[in-house]
């Protein structure tokens, strides 16, 4: 029976791509060649900062202390990332499929039902990690230089390490669903969400205590000693090692590469025990063992768990989550100015959707994650001098990357969150631009609201003016004016009002081509502060006139990086049929 299963969903991929246009095609091929040169880079800037780490052993023998610390930490924060946002794909896998009442009413037993929801969970919850942390490991193996068997045992490490991480999930919820009961998901998939946040973050806030006992991650000294190199006399080559003894400096006598409970750990010490062409060591088939045999035991907890919850009267009867928000009390009066009724209804329905939606929920709330990693920083790293304090910018740096994220999952999501329903509300008194500007409006405004918070939060924590503040919360606020019509435009133009899985809402284009033009929005905003900069530098015009032009040209971009999508997807959606 789960053979069957899984036929079905590979003959319904390789269906999809056969029956899809030639134009889809082509797209792939060029999204595809765009794709690896960012996955290039990626890797590239990785494999650089080991090999600086490594020092002058570079890819020959044994990693040092400070290169194997590196490595420990990559894989301890790739799978933290993994992790957190493994809790959306496998509870909508598990719980919300359409077609698992299908499935309960065939004779496939509860247990291979199961089973085949594990394996959707597993590639669901794998496909964000092909982004960043794929590329990101790749670049640390060649940096630590794998071999041919190397690069085999890299690879079996990296796959049981993503099967291990949804099994490990999905046993949370079910066990949980068995204790509490099926009808109080909701409250399941909320409580795993918090625990697993609040666990890796305490695992974060130690791993860096330990880190900085001895200053091996004392950024201030790290920055200083970088700065110091970089601003020397010389040849570029002997800037370079000069840099790395710098680090190897700091770095000495650090030998810890994360915890060894974990089973990234396991996997690492089969990269670490490979390194500098070395055949797999004893270290090495142990870390590479356990994670094998915690993989296999996490699965058949999770399907025989699973099986007894699937099996229960009351798996069709999730009452949490078909509530619709009853006994709110809603006032009527006029719309908003500027707002049709008709939109003012779709924005309140959109709103009281999202705050009982726990799949968009939780991938908010873990990408809200990072806003904290410079508060533990700050906690655990040795007093800097005022100089060396970087944690103000670093907390910047970390709310930009949110609104990058947070922006994107919202706005991509809220144009499929109308699901079968779509044609019900485009065949009511809205207009195609109208129905777009009001997912707009909510997209924006929910961003806006957390960039409110966490600005406040930080200006408190790291002393910032009023000033710092207020330009920080404008250029954050016309940053999610832009990124949010973004994601709701591209939803519009490649739209998917039908999906098995709700944390599938967004088309595979919507999303590919979000995160392609998102990251040039963001690039042409660093190239415009580079280039202000440069300008200060240079003395090439006064600081008012600088920041005037500046200011200008940001709005410009963020105002056209916004409409633009808006106006293309109407028009997308005015000429768009029914294809099922």
């Amino acid at each position: 029976m789960f053979r069957i299963l899984i036929r079905a969903r590979l003959r319904m991929l390789v269906n999809s791509a056969s029956s899809a246009p030639r134009w889809h095609k082509l797209m792939v091929v060029w999204l595809t060649l765009f794709g690896l040169l960012i996955f290039a880079t990626i890797g590239l800037a990785c494999a650089a900062l080991v090999l600086l780490m490594q020092g002058a052993a570079a890819r020959h023998g044994a990693l040092n202390p400070a290169a194997a610390q590196l490595t420990g930490h990559v894989y301890q924060y790739l799978f933290f990332f993994l992790l957190a946002g493994s809790v959306p794909f496998v509870a909508s896998s598990l719980f919300q499929d359409n077609d698992l009442p299908l499935l309960l009413t065939t004779p496939v037993s509860p247990f291979a039902v199961v089973a085949a929801k594990l394996v959707d969970s597993i590639f669901a919850n794998s496909a964000q990690f092909m982004v960043l942390g794929v590329p990101v490991l790749i670049g640390v193996g060649w940096g630590i230089g794998l071999s041919a068997s190397g690069w085999g045992w890299f690879i079996a490490s990296l796959a049981l390490l993503l099967i291990f991480t949804p099994a490990f999930t999905g046993s949370l919820l079910l066990v949980l669903a068995r204790i509490l009961g099926v009808k109080r998901v909701r409250f399941v998939v909320m409580a795993v969400s918090v625990a697993l946040a609040l666990g890796i973050t305490l695992l974060a806030v130690a791993g860096t205590s330990r880190a900085t006992q001895s200053g091996a991650l004392d950024v201030g000294r790290m920055r200083s000693a970088l700065t110091g190199a970089a601003t020397g006399s010389g040849t570029p080559a002997s800037q370079w090692s000069g840099a790395q003894a710098q680090v190897q400096a700091l770095s000495k006598g650090q030998s810890e590469s994360g915890q060894s409970w974990l089973p990234s750990t396991w996997a690492c010490a089969a990269a670490i025990d490979a390194a500098g062409g070395r055949p797999l060591g004893p270290e090495g088939r142990r870390g590479l063992l356990s994670l094998a045999l915690a993989t296999v035991l996490m699965i058949a907890f999770c399907i025989a768990v699973g099986g007894k919850v699937v099996s229960s009267e009351d798996i069709l009867e999730q009452q949490d989550l078909n509530q619709v928000g009853r006994g709110i009390r809603r006032r009527q009066g006029p719309p908003p100015p500027g707002l049709s009724p008709a939109m003012t209804g779709l924005i309140v329905k959109d709103f009281l959707y999202i705050g009982r939606d726990t799949i968009l929920i939780g991938q908010i709330g873990t990408t809200l994650i990072l806003f904290f990693v410079p508060f533990v920083l700050k906690w655990t790293q040795p007093s800097a001098t005022p100089g060396e304090d970087m944690y103000g910018p670093l907390a910047m740096l970390m709310i930009a990357l949110v609104v990058y994220m947070v922006t994107s999952i919202i706005g991509l999501s809220t144009v499929g969150l109308e699901g079968k329903g779509a044609w019900m509300v485009l065949a009511g008194p809205l207009t195609r631009r109208d129905f777009l500007v009001a997912k707009w409006i909510v997209s924006f405004v929910m961003s806006v609201a957390i960039v409110a918070v966490m600005v406040v939060i930080a200006a408190l924590a790291f002393g910032w003016s009023v000033g710092v503040a207020a330009l920080a919360f404008g250029i954050f606020t016309f940053a999610c004016f832009g990124l949010s019509g973004l994601g709701v435009g591209l939803a519009g133009i490649f739209p998917r009002f039908l999906y098995d899985n709700p944390a599938h809402r967004a088309s595979v284009w919507a999303m590919v081509l979000g995160f392609v033009l998102a990251t040039c929005y963001v690039v042409c905003c660093g190239l415009l502060a580079a280039g202000v900069y440069v300008g200060l530098a240079q003395h090439l015009l006064t600081h008012n006139a600088l920041f005037a032009v500046a200011a200008i040209i940001f709005v410009a971009i963020s105002l056209g990086t916004g409409y633009a999508p808006i106006a293309l997807a109407a028009k997308r959606l005015g000429r768009y049929e029914w294809e099922h």
